[in-house]
């Protein structure tokens, strides 16, 4: 079929999309368990109860959202590496053709290598030197997770490294730097505000730096970065309403499709067991999202 200006392929290709409702690419994170053997101060994944996919289900997860052109695929938590069928759904999405990522605490990196295989990329949070790290986490988890890093980077794996930022570690900018170079990794910073699983917001503000002390931490990151340390900044626009859930989502242990892993707590979302993942996700579009978008604070609230 061709339209006026003769453009066949990008009409036959918007009419086949508007028919199977589907868009191009889609990136989905799997909440795969809540359960995880950390009990972090800024994070309370782990109060949350429900029923998890099964094997056979998670896979028809895969292939439906493959049907709408899923190109990647990221399985977060809680920690994933509690399910024991995390390789069997990460060797079947990467058999597709499906970018892979895990976002993982690293705990339990060494016993779960086999698992990871193929894995295109590894993302392992930090809290910081090891006493902040410990205070922050899980005793006596901070060797663990270097073990786990260094196991990982030594059987190929793409490992990153993520850090909330909070009172407890913003002083420790320049040590956690010296870490990822001695790691071979890049470190990742992110304000705690913008954490995806905090949902006691009081909490979250207790532990949170001020505006003043994002604004310094910039600072010396920009400074270590333009040294030659392998550091980076998780930075957002602010937007008033957030246009992710057009090609993302974020599906809960219980099959829920929400726009995206920050507010997959805030309410009731359509379900793609009952309904189907394709409907789901369209359901899901039709529900005004106003998540938070906005990384670092730019000034001081009132």
């Amino acid at each position: 079929m061709k339209d006026g200006s003769g453009q066949t392929g990008a009409f036959s290709r918007s009419y086949a999309s508007m028919a199977i409702k589907r868009r191009y690419p889609l990136s989905v994170t799997m909440i795969s368990t809540y359960r995880c053997n950390f009990m972090c101060a800024y994070c309370d994944i782990w109060r949350l109860k429900e029923d998890e996919l099964s094997t056979s289900q998670a896979l028809g997860m895969i292939d439906e959202f493959l049907s709408m052109g899923m190109r990647m695929l990221r399985f977060d938590g809680g920690e994933p590496l509690l399910r024991g069928d995390i390789g069997e759904l990460i060797s079947y999405a990467k058999a597709k053709g499906v970018f892979t990522a895990l976002a993982t605490n690293g705990s339990l990196i060494e016993k779960n290598l086999r698992k990871l295989s193929g894995l295109d990329r590894l993302v392992v949070s930090l809290g910081g030197p090891a006493d902040v790290h410990e205070r922050q986490r899980m005793e006596g988890s901070y060797w663990q997770v270097l073990a786990g890093i260094r196991s990982a980077r030594g059987a190929g794996l793409d490992v990153k490294v993520n850090v909330v930022l909070t009172k407890g570690n913003i002083a420790y900018l320049p040590e956690m730097a010296q870490d990822a170079a001695r790691l071979g990794v890049t470190m990742t910073f992110e304000p705690l505000h913008a954490f995806a699983h905090a949902s006691n917001r009081h909490n979250i503000k207790a532990l949170s730096p001020g505006p003043a002390e994002y604004r310094e931490a910039m600072g010396v990151l920009e400074l270590l970065r333009k040294r030659g340390a392998p550091v980076a900044v998780n930075r957002a626009v602010e937007k008033k309403e957030c246009s992710c859930r057009e090609s993302s989502c974020a599906v809960t242990p219980a099959g829920d499709v929400a726009p995206c892993e920050h507010l997959f707590y805030e309410r009731k979302w359509p379900n793609g067991l009952s309904m189907g993942f394709i409907e789901a996700f369209n359901a899901m579009r039709g529900i005004a999202c106003h998540g938070p978008c906005t990384v670092f604070p730019e000034k001081d609230s009132a």
